[in-house]
């Protein structure tokens, strides 16, 4: 169980150590437009990040805004999404959100949490990458991966409790770290 400040920074430096030696390069890691993460974020949902990158930018190219993605022919984009599975939910909720966002926040994507967990199709993971890395304000993005990773780090038994883990790297982690993390993908 991490228990010591010490332990936690030696956790964190180790974590940094690795995806340094390991990082990918993926084009929603070099922007901070919130309209393009949002996109990456749901291509990315249960899809490696190698599979998603040439149909991330296959959409950002036809699809570059709101506006014109709220107008996409589902057909289309679900056409551009298949190697990935799940085209037909995964283009209905771009194009479901994107109309959201065009209604009822003037075609911005919000910028606060609240107004993007209203939004069908987005939740707490999705809500807090959009924030963290498009508006650069500091949220705890945990998704599986660092769940994962979490639970076999604090957890010597190897079935554990995932809401567990959760509230424990909430608890645990210090807001002044996040910036550290925000960009490391943890994919074994």
């Amino acid at each position: 169980m991490i228990e010591k400040r010490e332990d936690r920074m030696s956790f964190e430096d180790k974590i940094v150590t690795w995806y340094n030696k390991n990082k990918r390069e993926f084009p929603w890691r070099k922007t901070r437009d919130p309209f393009n993460l949002l996109v990456a974020e749901v291509l990315l949902q249960r899809t490696s990040a190698k599979k998603v990158e040439p149909i991330y930018k296959k959409i950002i190219a036809r699809y570059p805004t709101i506006e014109i993605l709220k107008e996409a022919n589902k057909k289309d984009l679900s056409e551009i999404i298949r190697p990935l599975g799940l085209q037909n939910i995964r283009s209905d909720k771009l194009i479901n959100i994107a109309r959201t966002i065009a209604t009822n926040f003037n075609g911005k994507v919000p910028n606060d949490k609240q107004s993007l967990k209203e939004i069908k199709g987005i939740g707490d993971y999705i809500s807090s990458a959009i924030i963290c890395l498009g508006f650069d304000k500091p949220r705890l993005m945990v998704d599986s991966n660092v769940e994962r990773v979490m639970g076999r780090y604090v957890k010597d038994e190897v079935e554990y409790e995932v809401s567990w883990v959760k509230e424990h790297i909430r608890s645990n982690v210090l807001e002044r770290n996040i910036r550290k993390f925000i960009v490391i993908d943890i994919t074994f």
